[in-house]
């Protein structure tokens, strides 16, 4: 310490020598990166010639080159791996503590690598009170290569912001140019100290895991490998809240970036060799599957209490030899004297740990994403994707998560078949036993019917339900039916088989519920039900039991027709309930479970009205009508009963779809109603958190909130809430695999995702995750030939993706998707003729293509996409005046054909064709700004619309500058 010491006062009393120190430092910099870009047999050659008579230059060089030739990574290592002997800390540090660096004020050296030093500071100009940790190369340091992996580390953190990751607060260089940054100070303890310190559980442990999980993921998805997970690195606070440190060695995997921060490979004393993946020891190519299998290593020494390697040795071979060939023995099987731990690990997690560590990057998860979603099904109970998902274990965990359900589901099924096999033997009977068989008939009725509304409506709610739910409801509807042809004529078996039939389209293929994706057998399902109800009805014109079930017959059959694109026909069946209902208030004004239906089929007649985003007709008025009458009327029944969960959802809903459609249509009330929506539905799931409806419901207000969010250019708040659902679907997929509307939804949340990414500059990621859409899109059309949604959802994806592959310049690919979106569009178009989203669409396709071909030359091409696309944006914008989508089509088509009006004045016509174009283009850029005008009148326009508004302006006076000239 004396020497540390008198090093400091030195330094700050004797400014002329630290002058000279400087000074000589420079040259043997200087000379030492001349030398290093000589070939290495004429190094000592130039050395001698370059440093003349000045032995103490010379040897100072030399000292430098034989430490970088002693380790290959010299110029490379990250602070906290190289060893603190190299020659360069016999350097000075000519900023001692109480010195300054820009604004910021040095406390004390809080940590020294062989890269950099960092201090704890903090801002002496007012700005920040609060202390920092500030990174400085270390004198002696600056080369060129250690100037730029510098570098490379403080690009790589002004990326991140993440709760979970260190954060970048400022950079630059010393008035020496030395470069620094300055980041969030973290005080705690590393993470195994942590969990150690406060005996943490492995629930806990798990959860603290999660959270690191989430700070990998999200270095992923900005396409950065971090290459350095291990305890040290991750610091966790005494709030409980664990920060990812020291990103030295990661590496950028967007080929754009690596060529701007070019740096030396990472060798093995780069990196933490009891951490490193295979392919790392190795020198394999390295990728996200690198930071799975760290994560792997680091949970397991979490779960454990120890590595699972023991790596004693030094020496690469050693190394390499435990890390790619020796297997680890699962994590339950390395504690000793703990029985209780042991049973605590063995099976799931034992499994888990073990699936990230797979020698082979292909066997591990396939993301960090992958990874923490499974061990959240384990915390749930619920089975993991690392175990083979046989029936058995399958059947296992739903039992242990739903042992109340599943024991009624058994008592009722194990009555149902003693019941059925009674009436078997029953019917051998002789005659005389007739009176006792029809007791039996009815018995096995009455346990057919509570199978199937008492029991299947108990299990609704549970996650991973839906294959069960249909399995109920066909063997229920097949013991009905059988029954019904020896009771034609009793009407309350034909009600009970009416409603059965209702149940099993709903989960055949009813979009708005959980289905199995069988849409055209769920359209049979609901007909055959309809039909039942109308016979029953006309029988019975006095009863409002039979004139409720037509009108929930009606309701159904709409949802189905909405759903194969019969949209017309669905919008009269909705009519058609609502008309029978309102009857029936007026008979009854009392029953809520009527005004509560009649509420729902308002909603449902409003998507099929107008509503952006669904097949619709176009009448955004007539949606907006039909959504106030539905709000209208949960705000009665929520009045009557403020307590009562469902109506508060039902509230919600109608509240959602209103204030959505109103922010579209310019409605100021609108975001505030979508935001009071949510509001209630996160209460209403939080009182019951394994409720998947409610969670669906609440799915359904984020995907809506996540658009006014965009709307209001609020992209990065936007983009936050498309990842929380993506990953709150992931969660329920993983326990309801077969769900159909949790993969379309799932799907439609990644496109949102792609628009928000592509909106805030970065189309390569949108591009991206528009193509894994595409997959899955095709996937469930293939799936279900009879859903025009799905064939919809193609489609469009394509769309978005060729929207995302023109704002990257791939032009040639980007009109490839617009040609396969245009294709599919046209031929949805004309299957559906009343279906006024295919033409609009169509318009901003056509418009999308027209751009790019005016930006490759083809002015012929894009003059006949123009032509295409602005009367069909002209039809919408006259259809639904008050659809703000509707308006921005337009404007964004007027200025598409203008700037091709302007750019064929370049081609080599005469002086008077050349003004006609200019004027043709100039009352384009009119129209367009017209348009923006008016929505800048009634509403703040986003940065986009902004931007939009400005490029046609710009356009515009450059018109008018050519035509006065």
């Amino acid at each position: 310490m004396a020497s540390r010491r008198a090093r400091e006062h030195l330094s700050q009393t004797d400014s002329s020598a630290a002058n000279e120190r400087v000074e000589k430092w420079e040259r043997t910099k200087a000379l030492f990166n001349a030398v290093l870009d000589k070939p290495p047999d004429e190094r000592a050659d130039f050395l001698i010639s370059a440093a003349g008579e000045n032995f103490q230059l010379r040897e100072s060089v030399s000292r430098l080159l034989a430490a970088n030739d002693e380790d290959d990574d010299f110029m490379e290592t990250p602070a906290a791996a190289i060893n603190a002997t190299s020659p360069i800390d016999s350097l000075p540090d000519l900023l001692p503590a109480g010195g300054r660096i820009g604004p910021y004020l040095l406390v004390r050296e809080i940590g020294r690598g062989g890269m950099g030093t960092v201090h704890f500071a903090t801002r002496d100009d007012g700005e920040f009170r609060h202390g920092v940790a500030l990174k400085l190369v270390k004198p002696g340091m600056d080369t060129d290569l250690i100037v730029r992996r510098f570098r490379h580390e403080r690009q790589i953190l002004a990326d991140m912001d993440h709760p979970n990751i260190a954060r970048l607060y400022d950079g630059g260089s010393t008035e020496g140019g030395r470069p620094y940054f300055v980041m969030e100070y973290i005080e705690g303890d590393p993470i195994d100290v942590y969990c150690a310190k406060h005996e943490l559980g492995v629930p806990e442990r798990l959860q603290l895991f999660q959270a690191v999980c989430a700070a990998v993921q999200y270095a992923h998805q900005n396409l950065i490998v971090h290459r350095d997970i291990k305890t040290s690195n991750i610091i966790v606070t005494e709030a409980g809240v664990p920060k990812l440190l020291d990103f030295g060695i990661a590496k950028f995997l967007d080929p754009a970036r690596v060529e701007s921060v070019t740096v030396a490979p990472i060798t093995m004393r780069a990196m933490t060799p009891e951490y490193a993946s295979p392919e790392q020891v190795r020198g394999d190519p390295i990728t996200t599957a690198s930071d799975v299998y760290s994560l792997g290593v680091l949970l397991y020494e979490l779960l454990a209490g120890r590595r699972p390697y023991e790596v004693t040795s030094s020496r690469p071979e050693d190394i390499a030899r435990a890390v790619c060939d020796t297997d680890p023995v699962p994590p339950s099987q390395a504690i000793k004297n703990d029985p209780g731990a042991r049973r605590r690990l063995r099976g799931d997690l034992d499994t888990i740990v073990l699936m990230a560590m797979q020698k082979n990057p292909r066997r591990r998860y396939a993301s960090v994403e992958k990874f923490s979603e499974d061990i959240g099904r384990h915390l749930r109970r619920m089975p993991v994707a690392a175990r083979r998902d046989t029936p058995g274990y399958r059947a296992t965990r739903f039992v242990r998560r739903n042992r109340v359900a599943v024991a009624t589901a058994a008592t009722v099924l194990a009555s149902l078949v003693a019941g059925l096999a009674t009436t078997m033997w029953q019917a051998r009977v002789a005659q005389t036993e007739r009176a006792r068989a029809e007791r039996r008939f009815s018995e096995v009725r009455s346990l057919a019917t509570s199978f199937l509304f008492e029991l299947h409506d108990a299990i609704a709610p549970l996650p991973g339900s839906t294959p069960v739910r249909g399995l109920l409801v066909k063997r229920a509807l097949a013991s009905l039916d059988g029954l019904a042809k020896e009771a034609q004529g009793d009407p309350g078996l034909q009600k009970d088989l009416a409603a059965a039939y209702e149940r099993v389209g709903r989960v055949q293929g009813n979009s708005y519920n959980s289905n199995l994706g069988d849409t055209r057998g769920a359209l049979i399902s609901y007909q055959k039900s309809l039909e039942i109800r109308k016979r029953l009805a006309l029988d019975n014109p006095e009863s409002p039991e039979f004139q409720y079930e037509l009108a929930s017959g009606y309701g159904g059959l709409g949802d189905m027709n909405s759903n194969v694109g019969e949209l017309a026909e669905a919008a009269n069946d909705y009519q058609s309930a609502i008309a029978i209902r309102r009857t029936l208030r007026l008979r009854n004004p009392a029953d809520t479970a009527n005004r509560s239906a009649m509420a729902e089929l308002y909603n449902f007649l409003g998507d099929t009205q107008g509503m952006d985003g669904y097949p619709n007709l176009g009448n955004v008025p007539g949606a907006l009508a039909s959504y106030r009458q539905s709000v209208k009327l949960r705000e009665e029944l929520l009045s009557e009963s403020p307590q009562n969960t469902d109506r508060k959802v039902g509230l919600a809903n109608s509240l959602m779809n209103l204030g959505y459609l109103g922010n579209i249509a310019g409605d100021t009330l609108g975001a505030p109603q979508v935001r009071r929506s949510v509001d209630i539905l996160e209460r209403v799931l939080a009182s019951d958190p394994n409720d998947a409806t409610r969670r669906l419901e609440l799915l359904s207000g984020y995907a809506r909130l996540r658009s006014v969010l965009a709307d209001a250019g609020q992209l990065d708040n936007a983009i936050a809430v498309d990842r929380e659902t993506i990953a709150m679907l992931d969660t329920m997929l993983s326990a309801d695999p077969t769900n159909t509307l949790l993969r379309r939804n799932r799907g439609a949340m990644m496109n949102w995702l792609g628009r928000d990414l592509r909106s805030s500059g970065r189309p390569d990621l949108a591009a991206g995750i528009h193509r894994q859409v595409i997959v899955i899109a095709e996937e469930l059309a293939a799936r279900d030939a009879g859903s025009s949604e799905h064939r919809q959802d193609v489609a469009f994806t394509h769309y978005l993706l060729a929207e995302a592959l023109s704002d990257s310049r791939n032009d040639r690919e980007a009109l490839s998707e617009f040609r396969i979106a245009a294709a599919k569009k046209e031929k949805l178009r004309v299957s559906e003729p009343s279906n006024m989203r295919h033409s609009d669409e169509l318009a901003l396709i056509y418009t999308g293509t027209g751009k790019v071909l005016t930006r490759t030359g083809d002015f012929g091409g894009a003059a006949e996409m123009f032509a295409k696309a602005i009367p069909l944006a002209e039809a919408a914008m006259v259809r639904t005046k008050a659809n703000m989508k509707a308006k921005v089509t337009l404007a964004s088509a007027y200025l598409g054909a203008g700037k091709l009006h302007a750019s064929m004045t370049k081609l080599n016509i005469s002086a008077a064709q050349r003004t006609s174009q200019w004027r043709e283009a100039r009352a384009l850029f009119s129209k367009s700004s017209d348009i923006w005008q008016g929505i800048k009148t009634g509403r703040r326009l986003s940065g986009a619309q902004a931007k939009s508004l400005a490029d046609v302006e710009r356009e515009a006076a450059a018109c008018d500058s050519a035509l006065r000239n």
